[in-house]
């Protein structure tokens, strides 16, 4: 604390000595220089003043920046956001302003009040993020999981409204959880999105895991709290839970491309590929979207650490080009493989 002291001590020795020579540009910058000097100590209440002088001899882009940080940790977030539209609007592409914009504001209050221009998100960037959001709540997972990657490979930064919508979403659901009175449908519902929310969104297994223990001890029917905790068992390669729960699951509902999908997965993780490939051919006659280069490559790597035992194995692994017609790359992957089995 004392070298800030310090630096504000020198600080008014400099302005005393050099204020009345400066031009209008470097007297913003030297109390810019005050202000940077007082956020690192903390002491953010004489911020706002002293920017708002240096504003009147030239308003730098970095002044409102600073200002809206001072703003935000006197918890006045809206004269914050206020602040740093400034100063996007003054240096379009101020990545740190960009940033903390997107820090600020929650997902829901960005998006209502479109905010993604400010802060640097292209048009297509939007779509694509929103679509995976979109695609988690229709349970298409592993389509979301691939858009939210596209949109952060778009714009790196967009990684921080992901954590902000992601904390939302749980803070929310946490506090329908707290309610007095909550009805036991409503109860199993936001326990599932919260399971899935830790699952597949930043992958803390172990939360995940609790929400949907605790789902299924509500609700012994409950279709996705099997299906996606069976995924999560095969994820963590415990193959005999994860069987026990997709099984339960497609029995629940032997119409889903996912269940099925898995479960078939769960075979060929245990090396039955003839079984594996029921479930996976059944699960692709209910949507071609299990045809899809992710779902491929799944299987791919499966087959690649199968060792044939006979013909008939061989006969059974020629099925699964199927799987792969729709990807040039991955087939020409298998073709490899599946020569490399024929001349086992």
């Amino acid at each position: 604390m004392a070298r800030y002291d310090d630096a504000l001590k020198y600080w008014e020795e400099g302005y005393n000595i050099v204020w009345d020579k400066y031009v209008d540009l470097f007297k913003s910058r030297y109390l810019l220089l005050k202000a940077k000097v007082l956020l690192r100590k903390g002491d953010y209440n004489e911020i706002s003043d002293i920017i708002a002088e240096a504003n009147s001899f030239h308003p730098l882009e970095e002044n409102y920046f600073i200002a809206a940080t001072a703003e935000f940790r006197l918890n006045r977030v809206e004269s914050a956001r206020k602040l740093l539209l400034d100063a996007l609007e003054k240096k379009p592409g101020y990545n740190e302003a960009e940033n903390m914009l997107m820090e600020i504001i929650p997902y829901s209050q960005f998006k209502k009040d479109n905010l993604y221009e400010p802060a640097g998100i292209s048009w297509d960037t939007q779509k694509v993020f929103e679509e995976a959001i979109s695609d988690f709540y229709r349970f298409d997972f592993e389509v979301s999981h691939q858009k939210f990657l596209n949109s952060f490979i778009k714009k790196p930064a967009i990684e921080i409204l992901f954590r902000n919508w992601f904390k939302e979403e749980c803070e929310s659901l946490e506090n329908i959880l707290k309610k007095d009175k909550i009805k036991p449908e409503e109860r199993n519902k936001t326990l599932l999105l919260l399971a899935n929310l830790n699952h597949y969104i930043i992958g803390n297994g172990s939360a995940a895991k609790d929400y949907y223990l605790k789902l299924l001890q509500n609700d012994n029917e409950n279709f996705e709290g099997y299906l996606n905790y069976g995924v999560i068992m095969q994820k963590e390669r415990k193959y005999n839970i994860a069987f026990e729960n997709l099984k339960k699951a497609v029995q629940l509902n032997s119409e889903s491309g996912r269940a099925n999908f898995f479960l078939g997965l769960n075979f060929l993780k245990i090396g039955n590929i003839e079984t594996g490939h029921v479930y996976l051919s059944k699960a692709v006659k209910i949507s071609v979207k299990f045809k899809e280069s992710f779902y491929s490559q799944l299987i791919l790597e499966e087959l690649k650490s199968f060792v044939p035992y006979d013909d008939e194995d061989k006969n059974v692994i020629n099925k699964y080009s199927f799987f792969f017609e729709n990807s040039s790359e991955l087939s020409e992957e298998f073709n490899e493989l599946r020569n490399k089995f024929n001349n086992m």
